[in-house]
This record gives C-alpha cells, structure tokens and sequence, in this order.
C-alpha cells in the first residue's frame, strides 16, 4: 500500500514541478525596467489653433465657421506630456506669429496652469486667474482648443476644466 501512495504521489508531483520549473525559466525573458540612465527622447505634440472664419478649408470645422488647426511643437523630455501641452498652449500669443490667420483664444489676466491630473481616463486641467472672452463665439474656440489639445493622448477620454475653482463653461459665460 505504501508503494502505492508513494508512486500516486510521485506521479502526481511531477506536473507541479514541471510547471514551477516553466514558470521560474520564463521570468527572466520579461522586459527590463527603465532605468533613470536610459534616453528619453523630444516628444512633438500638438496644440490647437483656430483659424477664423476659415470654414472648415485648413482645419475640422466647429463653431462659427472657424477652423480647428493643429500646430506641432516640439516638447523637451518630460514625464508629463499633457502638462507640457497645455503649458505650451498658453505659451502661444493670441496671433501665431508662424501663421498670421491662426488665433490662440487662451489668454487672460495672470492665466496661469495650477495642476493637471489624469485618472481613469479624465483629464482635469486647473487654472487661476481670468480668461478673456470677447463674444459668444468665443466660447466654442475656448472650449474645442483646451480640448482637442489633451484628447491628443489616448489615455484621455473626458476632459474636465477648472477656472478658481469654477467650471470652464461657468466662467465664459
């Protein structure tokens, strides 16, 4: 009986040992971690311009027949390529001097970025200060702006704005 249960168990023991065994020889074919000495190359993103009246010809179409046009810009390594765009955005004055027809509507007084957070596919971008509205069609290029420039990432889903503590929409209003 003992001989039994002693080959029962020898027999069953080897299919566990064969898979321990696959198990510890395939850890050491996962990736490498990135160490803080690696590379990290220039990014280009792109932020959002809008070209008046334009219809639709250079750009999508929204709004009061204006045009939303992308615009490349070259980002330094960075952990936080959102961050950067949307620093880059409000770095643009209100006429793109590389394009004289493309509009930044994103200014105001002390407009300054406080924070910008991403969880479960929501950007929150958080702003002090004032934005500059001039009319009602204003509004659509505030808002579309901001927008297509974090949706660009496609870890962002929803795009939440805060103005003081208000939301983009109340504030332009």
């Amino acid at each position: 009986m003992k001989k039994i249960f002693a080959a029962h168990a020898f027999r069953n023991a080897l299919p566990l040992a064969f898979l321990l065994s696959t198990v510890f020889i395939q850890l050491p074919l996962q990736a490498r971690p990135i160490k803080r000495h690696d590379k990290v190359t220039p990014q280009q993103v792109k932020v959002f311009l809008v070209a008046l009246g334009d219809n639709g010809k250079i750009g999508k179409k929204f709004g009061c027949e204006d045009s939303l046009v992308p615009v490349k810009r070259t980002l330094k390594p960075t952990r936080s390529p959102l961050k950067a765009a949307i620093q880059q955005l409000l770095a643009i004055p209100p006429d793109y001097p590389e394009n004289p027809q493309l509009k930044n509507f994103w200014k105001g007084r002390n407009l300054q970025l406080k924070s910008v957070s991403l969880r479960r596919g929501i950007a929150t971008i958080v702003f002090s200060g004032e934005i500059f509205v001039a009319g009602i069609c204003d509004e659509p290029r505030i808002i579309e702006q901001i927008e297509a420039t974090a949706r660009q990432f496609a870890s962002v889903k929803k795009v939440k704005v805060l103005v003081n503590s208000r939301t983009l929409a109340e504030v332009i209003r």
